[in-house]
């Protein structure tokens, strides 16, 4: 980057955030010189900064020098790799790594993996990627990592983990880097906890984290009211994906979760019951609990919410023959969701069919009035049949979510408000509001609302 892209303010807060990682001590008037700005604008950068590596569990601290990050290397690595991972595109994330030396690791990860026949989700390959790369530079530029005999890794024999060790030592051959037999075997856990050589055997997972899952997902499925407990693809997918997680806790490194602020909008309930349920776990104490890592179980246990729920059962009738019917069912077929499953039946089977869990009929002939919605249309299903279909179903779906989410309002503790009228202005302070907000939920006991709230007011403190 050139002096004038320093300067920039968008860019001025990475260069800061790149020396404090690098170990200096800065003051605000030095830099309010440095960049040419006033003191003011370098306090939002340090303001900017301090949110920043809070996701990764790092301060700032202060001392008569100025500001400086005092946190241990892998740490700092973390928060080098979330900076790499959103700025990819603006050229930033060359200030922090050299974009050959990641291509370098990035090919020959990718040449082991095809020469071991293994594949891994483009999320860990990524993330191991940048881990290494990361790791290397950072290594020669002399920061060191020193958690080696960290007593929450157990010690682990190279020999089980081969395709750890192949990639290790290619990054060897190719003269990129030598590891010493420590960080091979500190690096060997990283991956474990990234995907690599992931093998779920009984001896691979924590002797008593089965039932610690299971109790997770039983607490879960409970808050939220739904019975997910028999659901053997969450327990497994959740056994494998805690058991990384643990791994990643102990050596303080993370997963940056692309997709954090869409799961937030769209699952946002799920979300804050998983993120409360987790930390009031056996688990709380394994695991280090963050937004990202809350997201991605969120996704696991709204698969498992989405496995459960009823596809939406649409008859077709069409007495025209088989060609027609076919014809027919095709274009039908083509346009509604996946959700929804259409079943041909003649006149008289659907005499003696029961119509209670059915959304609607679509019938080429018209019906006498039964219990659920029926759509005519043409033998040829023309656009215009399509529409109509279409705004049935829209209707039927929309009643049925009412009717669902009145009942739950009466039965669910969980708060579900979609407005909260206050009345006075003076209330509008961010205790008062939640205040108000858990006024309006029947909570078991006390003891169970301030859990609640203190649940609420910890999560707000570790991202402030």
């Amino acid at each position: 980057m050139t002096q004038l892209d320093k300067l920039n303010s968008k860019n001025r807060k990475y260069y800061i955030l790149n020396d404090l990682l690098n170990g200096e001590h800065l003051s605000y008037q030095a830099l309010s010189d440095e960049y040419l700005v006033s003191r003011s604008s370098i306090a939002n950068d340090i303001a900017w900064i301090r949110e920043f590596i809070s996701q990764d569990n790092l301060q700032i601290s202060f001392d008569n020098d100025g500001s400086y990050i005092d946190s241990e290397e892998v740490a700092k690595q973390s928060v080098i790799k979330r900076v790499i991972l959103e700025n990819k595109d603006c050229g930033i994330d060359k200030l922090f790594l050299h974009p050959s030396l990641e291509e370098d690791v990035m090919k020959i990860i990718h040449n082991v993996l095809d020469k071991k026949s293994y594949r891994i989700s483009d999320l860990y390959f990524e993330n191991i990627t940048l881990i290494l790369a990361i790791y290397i530079s950072r290594s020669k530029k002399g920061f060191k990592v020193n958690d080696f005999h960290n007593p929450k890794i157990p010690r682990i024999e190279l020999a089980n983990y081969p395709i750890c060790n192949s990639l290790l030592r290619e990054l060897e051959a190719s003269e990129i880097y030598t590891f010493s037999e420590e960080e091979i075997r500190y690096l060997t856990y990283i991956l474990l906890a990234n995907g690599f050589d992931l093998v779920l055997k009984e001896n691979r997972i924590e002797s008593n984290l089965k039932e610690k899952v299971e109790k997770l997902i039983y607490d879960i499925g409970d808050e939220y009211g739904v019975d997910i407990g028999n659901d053997s693809k969450l327990l497994n997918d959740l056994l494998i994906h805690i058991s990384q997680l643990i791994k990643r806790s102990r050596t303080n490194t993370t997963i940056v979760n692309p997709i954090l602020k869409e799961i937030k909008i769209n699952y946002g309930k799920l979300f804050g019951i998983v993120w409360y349920c987790i930390k009031n776990s056996s688990l709380s104490n394994e695991i280090f609990i963050s937004d990202d890592e809350v997201g991605f179980i969120t996704i696991h246990f709204q698969a498992a919410i989405e496995r459960m729920q009823d596809q939406k059962q649409i008859y077709f009738v069409c007495p025209h023959g088989i060609g027609t019917s076919s014809l027919a069912l095709t274009r039908l077929q083509n346009f509604l969701p996946s959700s929804c499953s259409v079943s041909v039946l003649s006149l008289n089977e659907l005499k003696g069919k029961n119509l209670d869990k059915v959304q609607m009929i679509v019938s080429t002939t018209k019906l006498s009035k039964l219990s659920v919605p029926v759509v005519n249309v043409s033998p040829i299903i023309r656009d215009e049949d399509i529409t109509r279909v279409m705004a049935t179903l829209m209707k039927v779906s929309k009643n049925r979510y009412i009717k669902e989410k009145t009942c739950l309002r009466d039965m669910d503790p969980n708060i579900d408000f979609s407005i909260l009228y206050l009345e006075d202005k003076e209330e509008l302070d961010q205790d008062s509001i939640l205040n108000k907000i858990l006024d309006q939920v029947d909570f078991s006991s006390e003891m169970r609302r301030k859990e609640y709230l203190n649940s609420i007011n910890e999560r707000e403190k570790m991202q402030s």
